[in-house]
């Protein structure tokens, strides 16, 4: 007992040492900057850095030293506050909707904040998922699979990715709900962290509406999907813990996915002739030419 607490000692010491050469470094890097080319506003933010302590206990958050010595920053106290804010509520408190909170850029957001909020949603039975626009899903996921493999050894998994892809072909089987379901349940035993595209999940309960709608040929086998269906949204309601990023193209109702039901229907005869008569009339009248 005394020989593993003698590790745990020297493996801290050893992290906080790595940690505080890589501050010093920076700083030294800032100085040989300011030498050459500094404002006053450039010398307020070299003070502030170079002044700057840990300001969290470290055994009551080891993950953050693993993260310090694993990217080589130190974690600022602004960035300790917002981790504070995102964090989980613990039992007895009162039911909250989330927290809506806005980071300037150079915060830290994605570098720092969104990993290891999600880090801290693996904590338990929850089930921690990022949801982000497609557009930023490469370059996210890449750098947050770096912070969670380097740093703790997690897993980062995609997911929802075939219900975008398939839904405007064919309908998700029930294979493909039951890889969904199993990806969740690894992802809450082993503690890995999930990363979706609003559009991927949008297209997903697409799906379950039109197994709704539009029913199957087999009422067995619509049964089993609807099953499929009720058991991944269980789970996603009773454990899932959501950090949403870029919430103002998130939740823009005027880009959300549009998926139509149904068989294809033509277009109606007198809106494609009037239409066609526009154009035309602007084409040829010269004083619309000038509007």
């Amino acid at each position: 007992m005394f020989r593993e607490k003698n590790i745990l000692q020297q493996t801290l010491r050893l992290m906080i040492f790595k940690v505080y050469r890589a501050h010093l470094e920076y700083i030294l890097t800032k100085i040989a900057e300011m030498q050459e080319n500094h404002t006053s506003e450039t010398i307020k933010e070299f003070i502030a850095t170079a002044s700057q302590r840990r300001s969290y206990d470290i055994l009551e958050k080891p993950e953050y030293l693993a993260f310090e010595a694993s990217r080589g920053v130190l974690i600022r106290e602004d960035q300790i506050e917002t981790l504070k804010q995102l964090a989980p509520q613990t039992a007895g408190e009162e039911t909250s909707l989330g927290l809506l909170k806005e980071q300037i850029m150079g915060s830290g957001k994605t570098f720092l904040v969104i990993p290891l909020a999600a880090l801290e949603n693996t904590k338990g039975d929850k089930i921690s998922m990022v949801v982000l626009p497609r557009s930023l899903l490469p370059s996210v996921v890449q750098d947050l699979a770096r912070t969670m493999t380097e740093g703790f050894s997690r897993k980062v998994q995609v997911i929802f990715a075939a219900a975008a892809q398939r839904l405007d072909h064919k309908q998700l089987s029930i294979d493909d709900l039951e890889h969904i379901y199993r990806s969740l349940v690894k992802a809450q035993e082993e503690g890995h962290v999930l990363v979706a595209s609003n559009e991927g999940i949008q297209s997903f309960f697409l799906s379950f509406i039109r197994v709704l709608n539009e029913g199957d040929d087999e009422i067995a086998k619509q049964g089993r999907l609807l099953r499929q269906y009720q058991k991944i949204f269980t789970l996603l309601k009773n454990h899932g813990h959501l950090i949403v990023d870029e919430v103002d193209m998130i939740f823009d109702v005027l880009k959300a996915h549009q998926v139509g039901f149904g068989a294809p229907q033509p277009l109606n005869r007198e809106l494609i002739e009037t239409s066609i008569a526009l154009y035309n009339t602007m084409l040829t009248q010269e004083s619309y030419y000038n509007l």
